[in-house]
């Protein structure tokens, strides 16, 4: 047979396979699809193009691993295939909102302290601006330089609004040149509405002229309800308010803030009586004594033994609020456990301190002249004190504490509904604790429909946990009851609700419980997925006879039966 025939029958073969058109089974070398969760579409795409040239293809479903970009909530769902996290980007630098945390509490002239942590990725030498808003205001700012690659600063805005409503405030960091995630930048936040004065009693066993100007510096504001019993003589007593006759539990229950001038001059029972008040009822006794002496601190604060330091002028001490002058100070000459300074000296000696006990707090101040200096800086003596006794106070809980998680929501989020009852209002019977009917209901101000939350209690005596689904927008209020005692909680819904990135803890957390992993980087990303999953060899069905290079060959045999034939006279 000529060459010319054997170019012929094989592409009469060719031909013949095109019309049969089979599929071939070829052997091929890839790796596996993932899946990206990014809100920006640029980041898909050019995150899909570093993925693609690296072999692995993205999908929408059915992904062998899971990659969530920066700016992205975590899927509500678990997931079944290794995690991913790229908190920055290869290329520019990247800051974020990891929480922002407004004040528990609020009460009258009193501002709202929102807490912030803003984390930078890359962005050394940089500066960046935040800013708190309200209705799209500015009402606070504060600038920081980055100093290194990775760095976080934790910066506090504070905002005095009018009204004594719930609000919702916005904080945003500017985007800085180069940054390609800016949807972590913005985060929103609830503000509590007011609520009424810090109830305060101020027991002075004698005339002692600290208690006496604390209390003048509490009574000169409407944060605080004072009621003060002083007494000149054991038959002489000033009463301003409604003091309580005695100091029992009862007396005792309906107040927040006990200030004592002298400690010494109390009774057993009455000591004993202000340690249920700290350690159970969870409430603040502030000792303000005008000299150091034995007896002062009757088992208080622990075994502390104080230096006697008297300076011929007034120095200030470093505190928040600032502004507070002594020149006659009680330092202790070493903290007690679970002890914090409040105000120091220059050689970082806490001269006023405070310490939790219990479910409660102590403060003790070694400020003992401070009083003399009050008019001072524009009245610092009185700011300092109502400040930290109202930080200090906030932390009292109430008869019935109801808290919403999250409390801004979008419609159809899950709310978790928590009501807690303070161990002081559990009802004693003997080794059994009885605890009255709970009850919540979700209530809408506007169109005042109620949705029941059904409570189950947990294993922590008074404590009841329930769900509640985010229905449309709005504002809404949990109201609970235990008992007769009652609580509530305000919850706002909003299809726009922008929430802070996190502090990554759960976004490792999330991560490692499905096999992933934290990156800081593209680069770092494509390295874990391709250790993690490397190139296999899969056979994967192929119909060769509808490839260009088929019909190329098809051609070629055609073209060369014809030149031979043609060589050889042949039509």
């Amino acid at each position: 047979m000529t060459l010319a025939r054997v170019l012929r029958w094989t592409a009469i073969a060719c031909a013949a396979i095109a019309i049969v058109d089979p599929r071939v089974p070829w052997p091929v070398r890839q790796r596996p699809a993932v899946r990206i969760w990014t809100a920006e579409d640029a980041t898909r795409a050019q995150l899909s193009a570093r993925l693609g040239a690296a072999g692995f293809p993205t999908v929408a479903d059915g992904e062998a691993a899971s990659i969530v970009t920066p700016g992205v909530r975590l899927p509500a769902a678990p997931m079944r295939t290794p995690l991913y996290v790229l908190r920055g980007g290869a290329d520019g630098p990247d800051v974020s909102i990891a929480t922002a945390v407004a004040s528990p509490a609020r009460v009258a002239e009193q501002a709202v302290a929102v807490r912030l942590t803003v984390r930078a990725h890359g962005a050394n030498g940089a500066t960046s601006k935040v800013q708190l808003e309200h209705n799209g205001l500015a009402v606070a700012s504060a600038s920081h330089r980055w100093s290194s690659a990775d760095e976080t600063w934790q910066p506090v805005l504070s905002y005095l609004p009018a009204g004594g409503a719930p609000l919702r405030l916005r904080v945003r960091a500017d985007t800085l040149p180069g940054e390609r995630h800016d949807a972590d930048n913005v985060a929103d936040l609830l503000a509590p509405g007011m609520r009424g004065p810090v109830r305060a009693l101020v027991i002075e066993s004698g005339v002692t002229w600290p208690a006496v100007f604390v209390r003048r510096a509490l009574e000169g504001s409407p944060a605080f309800a004072v009621a003060a019993l002083q007494r000149a003589t054991s038959t002489v007593a000033t009463r301003s308010g409604s003091p309580p006759p005695a100091l029992t539990r009862r007396d005792l229950t309906p107040y927040e803030v006990i200030v004592i001038g002298q400690a010494e001059a109390l009774g057993g029972s009455a000591l004993d009586t202000l340690r249920w008040f700290v350690e159970e009822r969870g409430g603040l006794v502030v000792f303000v004594p005008d000299r150091m002496a034995a007896g002062t601190l009757p088992g208080f604060a622990g075994a502390v033994a104080f230096d006697s330091k008297t300076l011929d002028a007034p120095v200030p001490l470093r505190a928040s609020p600032a502004g507070l002058l002594a020149s006659e100070l009680a330092i202790p000459r070493g903290l007690p456990p679970l002890a914090f300074a409040l105000a120091s000296d220059a050689n970082g000696g806490a001269a006023v301190f405070g310490q939790r006990r219990g479910m409660g707090a102590v403060i003790v101040s070694g400020a003992l002249d401070a009083w003399r200096y009050r008019e001072r800086d524009g009245g610092a003596f009185a700011r300092f004190w109502r400040g930290v006794i109202l930080e200090q106070a906030s932390a009292a809980p109430p008869p019935v504490e109801v808290t919403a998680v999250p409390s801004l929501a979008r419609p159809g989020d899950l709310v978790r509904v928590t009501v807690r009852l303070r161990g002081t209002e559990l009802p004693p019977d003997g080794d059994r604790i009885a605890i009255p009917p709970a009850g919540a209901r979700v209530i809408d101000p506007v169109s005042r429909v109620e949705t029941a939350v059904r409570l189950w209690p947990v294993a922590e005596p008074g404590v009841y946990e329930g769900e509640w689904h985010a229905a449309g927008g709005g504002d809404y209020v949990v109201d609970a009851s235990i008992g007769a005692a009652n609580g509530a909680a305000t919850i706002t819904v909003d299809p726009d609700v922008v929430r802070a990135d996190g502090d990554g803890a759960a976004e490792a957390i999330a991560a490692h419980a499905a096999g992933g992993a934290v990156v800081e980087d593209e680069t770092a990303l494509l390295q874990a997925l391709t250790d993690r999953f490397p190139p296999e060899v899969a056979m994967r069905p192929s119909r060769p006879a509808r490839s260009p290079w088929y019909a190329a060959v098809f051609v070629l045999l055609l073209c060369g039966e014809w030149a031979l034939r043609r060589r050889r006279g042949l039509a």
